[in-house]
């Protein structure tokens, strides 16, 4: 069995009365760490969110270009069930030729 180590009594005291402490000096090296890590994730989740948006608004203009075609002679003034079906099933179509043309 190992024995513990004594330490002087004012030892913390010292250390938290001094702000370039050993603590303080921890804080800020892992306050820098903390930082730099935020920073890339934040620049991953940019660039992933960039990509995401733009795959998103392609399939938002290819859906209504497809729902648009299939619907020429509708009246869409109204929403109506054919109207509803058509644009759902455009968007799966629009998300299945995306996905063939992304691969």
């Amino acid at each position: 069995m190992q024995r513990a180590q004594t330490l002087p009594a004012d030892a913390g005291r010292v250390w938290l009365s001094r702000p370039s402490g050993y603590k303080a000096v921890l804080r800020g090296l892992l306050m820098g760490d903390m930082k730099r890590a935020i920073a890339r994730e934040r620049q991953e989740w940019a660039g992933k969110m960039s990509d995401q948006s733009r795959m998103t608004s392609t399939l938002v203009i290819a859906a209504s270009i497809i729902a648009a075609v299939r619907l020429v002679r509708d009246d869409i003034s109204k929403p109506s069930a054919r109207v509803s079906t058509v644009v759902t099933e455009s968007v799966g179509l629009a998300r299945m030729i995306l996905d063939k043309i992304v691969r």
